[in-house]
């Protein structure tokens, strides 16, 4: 399965690089992105720090690196479902359309 790399805004990329902490290899820059392999094994604290620093009563890093922290967990939301979307496709096509059908027809359990 092919997908795309994933892109984050550089700013908090680099600060999250500037503290030392364990930080995805990059594959490509541009003046206001860096793609990274979103299969990287440091992912996933560079989205627990991006998180951390969105949080209303996290640290103040300033209104700039709130704001790219926030588009960090988005951009990573969005490759993360065009990546489920790519493998429902390869393996069962019919995937959203049996889920649908199964919440459809489920029995009420309320009563």
């Amino acid at each position: 399965m092919k997908t795309s790399p994933l892109r984050l805004p550089r700013r908090f990329f680099y600060d999250h690089k500037e503290r030392d902490l364990p930080t995805p290899v990059v594959i490509r820059m541009t003046p206001s992105y860096v793609f990274v392999d979103g299969y990287d094994p440091h992912i996933a604290e560079l989205i627990n720090d991006a998180e951390h620093y969105a949080d209303d009563y996290g640290p103040y890093g300033g209104a700039l690196l709130k704001k790219s922290a926030v588009a960090t967990i988005r951009a990573y939301e969005k490759w993360r479902g065009e990546y489920l979307k790519t493998w429902h496709e390869e393996n069962d096509p019919d995937a959203f359309k049996k889920l649908a059908q199964y919440f459809r027809n489920r029995p009420n359990m309320d009563k």
